[in-house]
């Protein structure tokens, strides 16, 4: 073999040498990319969607509901902090619904917009927080030869990397007027649900908040991206079940009036007379709770975070119930300081309605706090599950004090809500952007067609050194 023979056939090895490393290392590195993506998605099979994985034969039904215990109660183990701040935030839920139907029930106060704008007012103080947590992480600037006259006035600070300023005062990560409609939507959300407390009772109020579920599953699908496993829509399904339940009931209640009776001897018909009218303001309040949980979620992880939200959205949320107030409950603002109206036996002291106030206020202040803080950490649909619990708690409160006794529909309701709840928490955090199936089926056909383009690649190579001669022909 001639020397020009031996130079073609190592320069032909190494091409093709170099073709198989530049394809080894392309499958290689596109692997360990594939495997860490598979990581942060947290591909389970066992768990999946049945448009990623078929379901389970009929012989296979109990091996897989055993794996989707295990699954779900594993879930449970690694989230029992954040299902323990949903409980008590329920708690408190429960609470301020609990008061407020002590207001409308025997204080004779139905003034929503007042005693929301009180909690507003109290809430859009956090804003002064933002103006603290600015003043004390502002950085020092070394002080240099040049600066030393002005070091010995003070420290020199950096100036503020806040993009906004609120009342050229309080520093802000997005435009003020970014949660005008958040609070339009919060505002509303909470007067339609308190001003049911008017004409309903408090268990049918707290089981139509139920409705932000699959209102806030739906907002959360297209506008956060947010993708549901069939699980989730069971669980959502039977707490929607429970709803249609409780709205039967009061129905049948509003034909047969007097039905039902408080521990003295009066008709429920007699105190809510228009029981169908409260749950229509109930479902209202539910719809746009799902909406403003939402959004809610959406600014504590992606604007400003939760005090600039809460602090915001409040202050807007307090302008909006102060002109409400001036121009539509002024008469029940009147109402309620006259001492004769709430004297009496069916009416509570007026001590004691400002107490309710105050306990109202405060409970729900510490509500809003708390969800804020809740939404960074979990989702929407999460958190309004979480609440659902509060049933519980409200009919021991419609027992005690209101002494009226649910009919049995509503327990049956209640059994088909508590399973929504637990069926949810048991299942895997829905997730964001496109579904599993279709990320992996892109990453795949990409690992494929680079294989493909880097074989092209060396026999592009070989068939370039043919034409200059550098390799023989079908060498």
């Amino acid at each position: 073999m001639s020397p020009l023979s031996d130079s073609t056939q190592i320069r032909r090895n190494s091409v093709l040498t170099a073709d198989v490393v530049i394809e080894d290392h392309s499958s290689s590195s596109r692997h360990e990319v594939m495997m860490e993506e598979l990581d942060i998605l947290r591909v389970d099979t066992n768990v999946l969607p049945a448009a990623t994985a078929p379901l389970p034969s009929a012989t296979s039904w109990r091996h897989y509901t055993i794996r989707l215990l295990q699954t779900g109660m594993a879930q449970l183990r690694s989230q029992w902090k954040v299902l323990l701040a949903g409980q008590i935030l329920s708690f408190l839920t429960a609470t301020t619904g609990a008061a407020q139907a002590t207001l409308s029930f025997d204080c004779h106060l139905s003034a929503p917009t007042l005693t929301l704008g009180i909690c507003y007012a109290c809430l859009s103080l956090t804003l002064f927080y933002l103006v603290y947590e600015e003043n004390n992480t502002t950085k020092v600037m070394p002080t240099t030869l040049e600066t030393a006259s002005d070091a010995l006035e003070g420290a020199l600070k950096t100036p503020s990397t806040a993009p906004f300023r609120f009342l050229g005062i309080v520093p802000l990560q997005v435009h003020p007027l970014s949660y005008l409609p958040m609070a339009i939507v919060d505002v509303y959300a909470n007067y339609f649900t308190v001003l049911a407390f008017k004409y309903t009772t408090i268990t049918s109020v707290t089981l139509f908040d139920a409705l932000a579920i699959p209102s806030a599953m739906i907002l959360s699908r297209f506008f956060l991206h947010r993708h549901y496993s069939p699980v989730h829509l069971l669980a959502v399904g039977s707490c929607i079940i429970g709803i249609l339940l409780n709205v039967l009931e009061d129905y049948e209640d509003d034909k047969n009036a007097g039905s039902l009776t408080t521990k003295s001897g009066i008709s429920l018909d007699q105190i809510y007379p228009h029981r169908t009218q409260g749950d229509t303001l109930a479902v209202l309040g539910g719809l746009f709770m799902g909406a403003t949980n939402t959004y809610g979620e959406h600014a504590v992880r992606k604007l400003g975070g939760p005090y600039e939200y809460i602090g915001m959205m409040s202050f807007f949320a307090m302008l909006i119930c102060i002109l409400q107030t001036l121009l539509i409950e002024r008469d029940d603002i009147a109402a309620f300081t006259r001492t004769d109206v709430l004297h009496g036996d069916d009416a509570c002291s007026l001590a004691t309605a400002r107490w309710l106030l105050v306990g109202f206020t405060v409970a729900t202040v510490t509500t809003y706090l708390g969800a804020a803080r809740f939404l960074q950490v979990s989702d929407a649909a999460f958190f309004n599950l979480s609440l659902l619990t509060g049933d519980l708690w409200s009919v021991i409160f419609s027992i005690v004090e209101e002494g009226i006794v649910p009919g049995s529909l509503f327990f049956i309701a209640l059994v088909f809500i508590v399973s929504g709840v637990i069926v949810y928490e048991m299942t895997e955090e829905p997730s964001e952007g496109p579904p599993v199936s279709v990320a992996m089926h892109r990453k795949l056909s990409n690992v494929r067609e680079d294989q493909v383009e880097m074989g092209s690649l060396g026999t592009s190579l070989m068939e370039n050194d043919e034409v200059a001669g550098l390799l023989p022909p079908n060498a």
